[in-house]
């Protein structure tokens, strides 16, 4: 029997050697030009459907925290994400892939605020920091990129877990609360959340035990009586979701709206309220709407002038040192930006006059010296008068809409003349 193999067989077998070597070929072409590539890392996603962690490139795709604009503008509005989320994942539109910060940035509304996007660490799995722990975290973060120390005025735009964690933030750092504008809440669980006993039974996460419903949480029970007790008077914009995320409203009206100035109920789940996909989203409205109501603080010069009436008897002197301060309010960020000047205004049967002579100044206080003399005693003799006059270079922050906002940037430092009228108790010296 011959060993031969039939031609047909040959052929195919010939075919089949020629497609395994160019396959090979082709293989080992593919792997030079590869050669130094990253391997492709397949994406995870949390509960909510975010990706968990980011990749490489820009702070922004890494979510890490990040200023999305830092060009010096007196207010900022800072971004904190919500339970599982993060810096790059929580605000960012599946549909169209842009980001709620960046949406501020394309928006004229906003081009008086800088952005900032914070990150704290908040894992699906083991997490091991509790909400005071990410507390201290983000405050070093907002600590190094100069947040509060660069800016005037602060916003914070919160989602979830994020509100809790703004909350205990100010709570721990009560000199940080006097530059907060308002606090924008995305569906913050002020009484608990009911997913979060879900999740705490699947991953027994700290964050999820501070989450608890009702007035069983304790560590929420804290929260609100200091704040409560804090007295910061920090208006409190507040959204809720309508729509349920597998089943449950993860965050319901009730625990979403407590303790809210202004509430808004919104047609998104938990994790789609915290992501517009253009400016004309209800999300992104109702944040809109509150910047109406709390535009940006524009500063303005004011001279403001401190008095003391004078009086002097025949053939004496009144001289002395004065303490001339102008009152300042603290609430409205008041400052003294000028150096002090003095003057003697609508003397009358006075002679010798001295000064008046500013000496030092601080703060608000400066020491002023004068010296005036009565006339000569005699027929129609009478006693003398004047008022000592200081004045000083303060500088008020005062609230404009968009309206003024659009003014010629020379509106902001316009110089307006403004009184405040002190009497010291001058009393006629000798007589």
């Amino acid at each position: 029997m011959s060993n031969w193999a039939p031609v047909s067989e040959l052929r195919k077998l010939t075919r089949r050697s020629r497609y395994l070597t160019v396959s090979c070929f082709l293989f080992l072409i593919i792997l030079a030009s590869c050669k130094g590539c990253d391997p492709v890392k397949p994406t995870s996603l949390t509960p909510s459907g975010e990706a968990a962690g980011g990749g490489a490139g820009k702070p922004e795709e890494q979510g890490q925290s990040h200023y999305e604009r830092n060009d010096g503008k007196e207010r900022v509005i800072v971004f904190v994400h919500g339970i599982y989320g993060s810096a790059a994942a929580t605000w960012t539109c599946a549909k169209t892939g842009v980001t709620w910060p960046k949406l501020l940035i394309g928006d004229p509304k906003f081009s008086n605020t800088d952005v900032y996007v914070a990150q704290y660490p908040t894992h699906f799995a083991k997490n091991l920091m509790s909400i005071d722990d990410q507390v201290s975290n983000l405050m070093s973060r907002l600590e190094a990129d100069g947040v509060f120390s660069k800016h005037t005025e602060v916003v914070f735009v919160a989602h979830s877990l994020g509100g809790l964690v703004v909350q205990r933030l100010l709570l721990t750092h009560h000199e940080l609360a006097a530059k907060v504008r308002f606090i924008y809440f995305l569906s913050t669980p002020e009484e608990g959340s009911a997913i979060a006993r879900i999740g705490h039974a699947l991953n027994d996460d700290p964050d999820l035990q501070q989450m608890f419903p009702g007035d069983s949480n304790t560590y929420l029970q804290n929260i609100e009586t200091e704040w409560n007790g804090a007295q910061f008077g920090i208006p409190r914009y507040c959204t809720y979701e309508r729509k349920t995320t597998k089943g449950v409203l993860v965050v319901d009206r009730l625990s979403g709206t407590r303790n809210c100035d202004k509430a808004v109920a919104l047609d998104e789940d938990h994790s789609g309220i915290a992501k517009p996909c253009s400016t004309n989203d209800d999300a992104y409205i109702a944040l809109s709407n509150a910047e109406d109501e709390k535009p940006v603080l524009r500063t303005e010069n004011t001279t403001r002038d401190w008095r003391s009436y004078q009086e002097v008897g025949c053939n004496h002197t009144n001289s002395s040192i004065l303490d001339a301060s102008v009152s300042l309010d603290p609430k409205l960020y008041e400052k003294v930006t000028g150096a002090p000047a003095a003057h003697f205004e609508a003397s009358d049967h006075t002679k010798g006059e001295t000064g008046p002579k500013v000496l030092s100044y601080q703060g608000n206080t400066a020491k002023v010296q004068y010296g005036f003399n009565g006339e000569d005693e005699g027929f129609g003799c009478r006693g003398g008068h004047t008022t000592i006059v200081g004045k000083r270079l303060t500088n008020t922050p005062v609230r404009q809409m968009a309206s003024v906002l659009k003014c010629p940037d020379d509106r902001k430092n316009r110089v307006v003349s403004a009184q405040a009228t002190y009497t010291s108790g001058g009393s006629a010296v000798g007589g």
